[in-house]
């Protein structure tokens, strides 16, 4: 069974894609990775800040099903510049289904259910805040059922982290850890964390990741995950530390299972 981390963002434009992707080539250095970009905006960012081309795979073989089986998932991967980094593209030119559907599909599928992969990272783009949204405490559940963890990207700009703190409130999303993106320094940085806190008491502070806008330019420009941001995330928010006991009990039973097999 793969470890499956969702990424959430309350907004577009907050540097979600850029913080996974770079989380998912940190993780790779030990652990093979699929990254789903499931974020049914129609932007199709992941492949555009790595200068890759989907040739034909991706998100949009998969909205209209009514149910996506595993088989059907791995047909839409593509291979990225890292050897233990995989992708499935994301929308182009066409806005998707509300994210509880897309899940809903999935799971109908069984597509989650033994992939060859120790991660599955998801970024879901805003998907709490989705124009085809009739309930976000709907959609941050059905986010819940597959994930491990749930990885909600906020901005450290005031107006931005008002405006997170609502969703959240609305959504009430379970298994949610707060990623913060911080271009603040001193009082007002820790005048930020004692909002969160205060407002948002049940989501805990994962990380905490210093953010460059420059270096994110320069890394999209050439077409490489943003350095120094996943190594962060991932030693802060013990990604692969806590994911390990899963997988090694994983491998466990299905090692016992072939042997009993045999």
């Amino acid at each position: 069974m793969s470890y499956v981390i969702s990424w959430v963002g309350t907004k577009d434009g907050q540097g979600l894609t850029t913080t996974m992707l770079s989380v998912a080539f940190e993780i790779a250095h030990s652990h093979s990775v699929l990254v789903v970009d499931a974020d049914m905006s129609g932007t199709s960012t992941a492949i555009d800040h790595l200068h890759l081309h989907p040739h034909g795979r991706g998100m949009n073989n998969l909205v209209g099903m009514s149910k996506i089986t595993q088989d059907t998932l791995l047909r839409q991967v593509i291979q990225t510049r890292h050897p233990r980094v995989h992708l499935v593209p994301g929308l182009m030119a066409i806005c998707g289904t509300g994210i509880a559907d897309f899940i809903g599909q999935l799971e109908r599928g069984g597509a989650l259910t033994d992939l060859p992969y120790d991660f599955v990272l998801f970024d879901m783009g805003a998907a709490w805040s989705h124009a085809l949204l009739e309930s976000p405490r709907t959609a941050a559940q059905a986010v819940g059922r597959i994930s491990a963890r749930v990885f909600v990207l906020m901005h450290d700009s005031p107006a931005r982290i008002a405006r997170s703190i609502q969703v959240l409130q609305a959504a009430q999303p379970p298994r949610a850890e707060i990623v913060l993106v911080e271009t603040r320094n001193g009082a007002l940085s820790q005048q930020v964390r004692d909002v969160l806190g205060a407002r948002l008491p049940s989501i805990a502070l994962a990380a905490r990741v210093r953010w460059e806008p420059k270096r994110a330019v320069a890394a999209e420009n050439a077409g490489v995950p943003i350095s120094r941001v996943g190594e962060e995330v991932v030693r802060a928010a013990q990604i692969v530390d806590r994911a390990r006991a899963v997988l090694h009990a994983t491998r466990r039973l299905t090692t016992g299972e072939a042997g009993a097999a045999g």
